[in-house]
């Protein structure tokens, strides 16, 4: 039986039997089950993380209340297919990772961003609009409708540069 080159056991050539050889190989399947333990242990405590914020509510009751009785709106609603023809001629392309985005969300993004309707951090989008319209700009009435409906209260109120969600 020929002997088998490890490193560190043995002598000092680092040669050792095959039988130790085989108590490594024995070690190392212990240390596979120990780092799949830790793997599933680590695992679980994302999935209690992951269960503890679903359980939490997503809206607050006063976002609630702003909400109540407001019309739902939907995306492909063809009142916004002007303005979205507008959007996709200003955006010039499909923007990278967009693939989830409505085309509502793009609308409000390229609303944003137009510097015609002044700034938009540390201002909701309606206010904006709103600021926009009184200053004698001409802001588009379709996202004035979208901001007024539920979703545009509940989720599209925010500015994409005073949205954290995208920055965790």
């Amino acid at each position: 039986m020929a002997p088998s080159r490890t490193s560190g056991a043995g002598n000092a050539l680092g040669l050792t039997s095959t039988k130790s050889r085989a108590a490594s190989v024995r070690a190392s399947g212990k240390r596979a089950a120990k780092l799949s333990a830790a793997a599933q242990a680590v695992e679980a405590v994302h999935a209690a993380e992951h269960a503890a914020e679903s359980a939490q509510p997503k809206y607050t009751r006063e976002q609630l209340k702003k909400a109540e009785g407001l019309p739902s709106i939907h995306i492909d609603d063809p009142r916004f297919d002007g303005i979205w023809q507008r959007t996709r001629k200003t955006m010039g392309m499909q923007p990278i990772h967009s693939e989830d985005l409505s085309r509502i969300e793009h609308i409000l993004r390229v609303f944003d961003l137009d510097p015609a309707f002044g700034p938009c951090m540390g201002l909701t989008r309606l206010e904006r609009w709103e600021r926009a319209k009184d200053i004698g700009n001409d802001p588009p009435n379709e996202v004035r409708e979208i901001l007024l409906s539920r979703e545009g209260v509940l989720d599209w109120s925010s500015s994409i540069l005073d949205q954290d969600a995208g920055l965790t």
